[in-house]
């Protein structure tokens, strides 16, 4: 098994939950990023038209 910080928080030795941990933090992140860009999106616009700061 590959070491990661992840893994050694987690207090199994089962690949099928870090497997899991991994996948959820994958989504997550992927959600973050998603929500992220849409407000630089939507920021930049409101500069274009002169309604943002």
């Amino acid at each position: 098994m590959v070491w990661t910080p992840i893994a050694s928080t987690i207090e199994v030795n089962d690949a099928g939950e870090i497997a899991a941990r991994l996948k959820e933090r994958k989504r997550a992140r992927t959600k973050l990023t998603s929500a992220y860009r849409k407000m630089r999106t939507y920021n930049t616009n409101m500069a274009a038209d002169g309604d943002g700061a």
